[in-house]
C-alpha cells in the first residue's frame, strides 16, 4: 500500500531527517546519536574498496567508532535523495560525498551513494539496512588546518 500525499510527505520528511542525523552523528563523532538511528538487528555495509559488513546495533556502533578514530577530520555530506514508502517499510538512495584526512596525513575524498532500507516501529523510522557504494575515490593532498571537534560538539543542542 503506497502512502498518499500528506502521509507520504510526513514520512518522507522523517526519513530525510534520519539520514541527516546519520551524517550529523558522523561529522560530530556522536556514537550515542548514531546508535539511536538503527534497529537492534540492523545491517551496515560499505562496499569495496573498504569492504565492511556488520550486523547488530552494538556492532554497528563499534565499527562506527573504530572507523572514525582513524581520522584527524572526516566530513560526510548528503547531496540528494529519492524515497519510496510502502506502509511501514521504505527504501531510498542518497548521493553522498565524504572528505577526510587520517592522523598520518593520508587524504580521502569520495563520491558514492547510500542504498537504504527503513522500518517504521512505534511511530519512528529506523535504519534496517544501509549499504554504501563508491562511485569515485581519491587520496588527495589535504594540507589545510583542522580544528578541534569541540567546536562541532557545541552544536549538540540542535539534535
Amino acid at each position: 500500500m503506497l502512502l498518499i500525499s500528506e502521509d507520504f510527505n510526513t514520512h518522507e520528511a522523517s526519513l530525510r531527517r534520519l539520514v541527516s542525523q546519520f551524517a550529523d552523528a558522523v561529522n560530530r563523532r556522536d556514537a550515542d546519536l548514531f546508535k539511536t538511528l538503527w534497529l537492534e538487528e540492523g545491517v551496515w555495509e560499505i562496499k569495496p574498496p573498504i569492504a565492511v559488513m556488520v550486523t547488530g546495533q552494538n556492532n554497528i556502533v563499534d565499527i562506527f567508532s573504530n572507523l572514525l578514530a582513524r581520522w584527524d577530520f572526516f566530513v560526510q555530506m548528503i547531496h540528494s535523495g529519492v524515497v519510496s514508502i510502502a506502509g511501514e517499510q521504505a527504501q531510498a538512495r542518497w548521493c553522498m560525498e565524504e572528505i577526510g584526512r587520517s592522523h598520518d596525513g593520508q587524504g580521502f575524498h569520495n563520491y558514492g551513494y547510500y542504498e537504504d532500507q527503513f522500518v517504521l516501529r512505534e511511530g519512528r523510522w529506523y535504519f534496517a539496512r544501509r549499504t554504501y557504494h563508491f562511485y569515485y575515490l581519491e587520496e588527495p593532498q589535504l594540507t589545510g588546518t583542522t580544528f578541534s571537534l569541540a567546536a562541532s560538539k557545541a552544536l549538540t543542542e540542535l539534535t
